[in-house]
């Protein structure tokens, strides 16, 4: 029996555009940043065909059923496209579900890397990955990169210096699919986010501004979900060099100069936001 562990990094959208449809899904534009937070993925092999069994740990996704456990999932679709006997999961959860966070497409991707490497599998998983979740090619490689479409990469490129951002987590947690049906039945922006300058600032050391790191999907998210407003006010507070909601919410970064300036800002928002964290590019 083999045993491998791979990490799932989490990810913030610098800015995120509505550019139209891909059938049910909608197409968008944005800037990916892989953060330091993760979850655990470990894949155990066995020798005699036998169902896959998955463990969880850290966050309660006890009301997530094991058919409907992505993780799962992405087991059982990995074992039938290889013709694999099965194997043991654990995940240790710790990036806050329904936060825009990417935990749910990092955890896939981490799945099929840890299958991959425990059963020696040589052929390119990346399709797979690709027919599992819409973020997967960038969550494969992480970094930060201009992502388009249902999560096509544009361009990667490296920053001079990490960035440093603290994360508030508010109490109501987001569904995506109820942000996407009100942002369809309102009549709000689509587009403001302006990637060409958000990734020539982040180049340089510059600070983009709010409106370059404009998200199509705050104003809907903030419609159905009060706290998300709450929180994205309670950062702008601390003036950040830096901020925004990423993906369909609810979490809010904000970028700061230094780890001691995020653990400063940390503390504030701890007054009034239920969870919160600090972190980094990567």
């Amino acid at each position: 029996m083999k045993t491998v562990k791979v990490k799932a990094n989490g990810k913030l959208n610098l800015g995120l555009n509505i550019t139209g449809r891909e059938g049910e899904y909608h197409s968008l534009d944005t800037v990916m940043c892989a953060i330091s937070i993760f979850d655990s993925v470990i894949v155990s092999t066995v020798k005699k065909p036998s169902p896959v069994t998955l463990k969880s740990s850290g966050y309660d996704l006890s009301d997530v059923s094991l058919s409907d456990n992505v993780v799962y999932k992405a087991a059982r679709a990995f074992c039938d496209e290889f013709n694999l006997p099965g194997g043991s999961v654990s995940l240790r959860k710790i990036i806050p579900a329904g936060g825009g966070l990417g935990g749910s497409s990092s955890d896939i991707v981490a799945t099929v890397k840890a299958f991959q490497k425990a059963y020696e599998i040589e052929e390119d998983v990346l399709p797979l990955i690709k027919k599992l979740c819409s973020d997967g090619e960038f969550l494969y490689e992480n970094g930060i990169a201009s992502v388009s479409g249902r999560g096509t990469v544009g361009k990667r490129f490296l920053l001079k210096e990490p960035l440093f951002f603290v994360v508030a987590v508010p109490e109501e947690k987001c569904v995506t699919a109820e942000i996407f049906k009100e942002f369809d039945r309102g009549d709000y922006p689509r587009k403001g986010c302006d990637e060409k300058n958000v990734i020539s600032s982040l180049i340089n050391g510059d600070k983009p501004t709010e409106r370059e790191l404009f998200n199509a999907l705050y104003l809907p998210a903030k419609t159905l979900y009060g706290s998300v407003e709450e929180a994205y006010e309670h950062m702008r507070e601390l003036s950040p060099d830096f901020f925004g909601m990423t993906g369909s919410g609810s979490c809010v970064y904000g970028c700061f100069s230094s780890p001691e300036l995020c653990r400063w800002a940390e503390d504030k928002l701890r007054r009034n936001v239920k969870e919160v964290f600090v972190c980094e590019s990567i």
